[in-house]
């Protein structure tokens, strides 16, 4: 991509600011607070539904069209970083160019009131993951997760045709409206094949390590469709046993383990299915540790997916040889597939990164066995470590989110070894751990009235116990915020006190 974007009218673009409309305090733009009930893009912003690494997401009124939308909004913090900013500008030019029901389709995007925003199709439902935990047992039939990973097919074949690699396809990326359609979001950090804006080092970890390639995890920069496709085989793999595809005590574990699995083994996480069968069969193919062993095509996937569904057998292709080694000794380049000098020193500069997302005061990577020869490692760069500091903040909070402060969250926190940059934002995090903490402590002491009585002052004193123990600083961040808004609907239990009214009534 070219960086003659300012130029392009349907990119943001800062020195395009209307200088009539007062901007937005760049250290407030994009709270709740301050968004709320404005016009951003001609869309009235009504309800925030999520934080997330880029931004917030609020729900929104396209006046013009009278439609419901959903507008992202760039964290403030990003606004002065041109690779976030790009990543952004990314998402816009990528997804408007997409032509298929199955991706989250972009409407607009701008930069106003002193934001940067996009306007999307707003999805009336649920993402996989929140799907499947909802479900009895937790996972999927074969039945039902069938049609879903073909509709994910088709989207991600529209992105191949187009060129695109998405780069985090997971189960909460992938959104089910309530009609039963399923859309691809969030492509923020995808990337065309054809480009290199240099969005990325090598070693920088984009992604989530879970359903990522084993290509991607070493970080190379030659990722194609293929990626995707285990991804989305990892993602197969969690709605059918609801389970992650890998489990590992670290990052670090995780990444090790991945790049040297052979596929992920359906059919060991199933005790009804075996080797086999042809689920284990198609996931198999989809997970392969070689790019070049998965399916040549989503159009040969939808084929094998269409036999499953019809009971068929399925053939595995033999798998393709392999380039053989340099041996010990010779320094020349080449190599391709897994295997090589380059992957394993990506391997190495990536292992040094994510240690110290972990905290470690040390680097290391693990001896491979004498016949691999001797590992080259790469000295400790200070700007890895900067950069695997804010990863592991950005998982902190995003677990905060998801989790809550429980657990062993504050001490993996206080542990985390930052750069002097990072220490303020580390504080402010542990802070909002602590808060979060002491009013769950609270939360956790009122119980509902389990039979409320006319005329009601037991309920009317249970709310207003539960509006006494949530309060939070001003300054609280997003992440606990939208924890808590979860926790105090759950403590409320307005749904069951209602049908508890009724019956006394």
């Amino acid at each position: 991509m070219s960086d003659d974007h300012d130029e392009d009218p349907t990119l943001p673009s800062a020195d395009r600011e209307d200088p009539t409309v007062p901007a937005i305090d760049a250290n407030q733009a994009g709270t709740a607070d301050d968004l709320l009930g404005k016009v951003l893009g001609g869309c009235r912003i009504d309800k925030l539904l999520g934080r997330g690494a880029m931004g917030a997401v609020y729900k929104a009124h396209q006046l013009k069209l009278t439609r419901d939308v959903a507008v992202k909004v760039i964290r403030p913090e990003m606004m002065t970083d041109p690779r976030m900013l790009k990543r952004f500008e990314v998402e816009a030019r990528t997804v408007g160019q997409f032509n298929s029901a199955h991706v989250v389709m972009v409407h607009d995007v701008g930069f106003e009131l002193g934001v940067h925003y996009l306007v999307m199709e707003f999805i009336q439902g649920k993402n996989l993951r929140e799907h499947v935990k909802l479900l009895a047992g937790g996972r999927l039939s074969a039945g039902d997760a069938l049609p879903l990973i073909r509709q994910a097919c088709k989207g991600l074949d529209e992105a191949r045709r187009l060129g695109v690699v998405h780069r985090d396809i997971k189960p909460d990326n992938l959104m089910l409206t309530d009609q039963g359609v399923l859309k691809i979001a969030d492509f923020g950090i995808a990337k065309p094949v054809e480009q290199d804006f240099s969005m990325t080092l090598t070693s920088e970890l984009i992604g989530t390590p879970l359903y990522m390639s084993p290509e991607q995890c070493q970080g190379g920069a030659d990722v194609d469709f293929r990626s995707d496709m285990y991804s989305l085989g990892a993602t197969f793999f969690y709605l059918l046993t609801g389970e992650p595809p890998i489990r590992a005590s670290s990052v670090y574990e995780l990444i090790q383990t991945k790049t040297k699995l052979e596929n992920l083994c359906l059919w060991k996480a199933l005790p009804e299915l075996d080797e086999n069968h042809p689920l284990s069969r198609v996931i198999e193919r989809m997970t392969a540790n070689d790019r070049d062993d998965r399916y040549d095509s989503y159009e040969e996937l939808l084929n094998d997916l269409v036999l499953v569904e019809a009971g068929e057998t399925i053939n595995l292709p033999q798998k393709k040889p392999k380039p053989k080694r340099k041996p010990d000794g010779d320094t020349g380049g080449g190599g391709s597939g897994n295997d090589g000098g380059g992957s394993g020193l990506r391997l190495a500069v990536l292992a040094v990164l994510l240690l110290g997302a972990g905290g470690a005061g040390y680097w290391w990577w693990q001896q491979r066995q004498a016949e691999d020869g001797p590992v080259v490692v790469a000295p400790p760069d200070p700007r890895n470590d900067a950069v695997a500091a804010q990863q592991a903040l950005q998982r902190f909070r995003a677990r905060l989110r998801d989790n809550g402060p429980g657990g062993s969250l504050r001490e993996e926190i206080a542990a985390l070894a930052v750069t002097p940059e990072l220490e303020s934002e580390r504080d402010r995090l542990l802070a909002d751990v602590e808060a979060g903490r002491s009013i769950d402590g609270r939360l956790a002491k009122i119980v509902a009235p389990p039979e409320p009585q006319l005329p009601f002052t037991d309920i009317k004193d249970h709310l207003a116990m539960v509006a006494a123990a949530i309060e939070l600083a001003p300054d609280a961040g997003g992440e606990v915020r939208e924890w808590l808004e979860r926790r105090v609907a759950e403590v409320r239990a307005e749904d069951a006190l209602g049908a508890r009214a009724i019956a006394a009534l």
